[in-house]
């Protein structure tokens, strides 16, 4: 008995096989286009990994953190001055590094406004400057 069903579901795949050729030939579109040659054809490209800012390894998406549109490593995620680990919630930004919350007050308490504390020029400084750029630029005579 069971060489009779091995040898009748042999007999329907054969059919089936049949069927699927025949109808495969008679549904596809008879458009004479050529098709292009496997060169032209882009080749399949993997999707790269996110690379974490800090140390410039992949990361995947359980240890990713993004900060200021910046991928990071939750590990690597770390404060300039103390290399305390950050979170979303207790990081400051300053010209694309990050310091935790207590380091960004004291930065600012040292010099009264955080360019001067963090090693930047101040920001009337910069004014002065560009006002100075301004001036001398208005009072050149033009050719």
């Amino acid at each position: 008995m069971i060489y009779q069903n091995s040898s009748r579901l042999q007999n329907v795949e054969k059919e089936f096989a049949q069927k699927l050729n025949v109808e495969g030939t008679e549904s596809r579109p008879s458009d004479n286009k050529p098709t292009q040659p496997i060169e032209d054809q882009q080749e399949f490209q993997p999707i790269r990994p996110e690379m974490c800012v800090a140390c410039q390894k992949p990361v995947y998406p359980m240890e990713k953190i993004t900060a200021d549109k910046l991928i990071f490593h939750k590990l690597c995620f770390v404060c300039k001055q103390c290399k305390k680990k950050l979170s979303i919630q207790n990081y400051t930004p300053f010209h694309g590094e990050f310091y935790c919350v207590f380091h960004s007050k004291q930065q600012f308490r040292k010099k009264g406004n955080s360019d001067e504390g963090f090693g930047n020029e101040a920001q009337r400084d910069r004014e002065a400057t560009s006002k100075q750029q301004l001036s001398a630029y208005s009072k050149s005579p033009v050719s």
